[in-house]
């Protein structure tokens, strides 16, 4: 047995990893995308594109810094509603 192989599940577990990152990317990537098709369909679009983003943004600085953007933007217009 490889090392690479045996070392696998203790990669997994710590958060790092190859298989990990290429997880996340695909259910991330995958929840972004039936979010928009969401968005003209019956189906809760934002949610899942917010969603989608949440989980691509544990791997990626991008979708952290345009979730970040949105926060401040609800945080603002409730501000102006009281």
């Amino acid at each position: 047995m490889s090392g690479t192989a045996r070392n696998l599940p203790a990669r997994l577990e710590t958060g790092g990893g190859a298989l990990r990152g290429i997880l996340v990317t695909l259910a991330g990537g995958l929840l972004v995308l039936v979010g928009l098709v969401g968005l003209f369909l019956p189906a809760p679009g934002v949610a899942l594109i917010a969603l989608g983003l949440s989980v691509l943004s544990t791997r990626f600085e991008a979708p952290r810094r345009w979730l970040d953007s949105v926060q401040r933007g609800v945080t603002k217009l409730r501000s102006l509603r009281r």
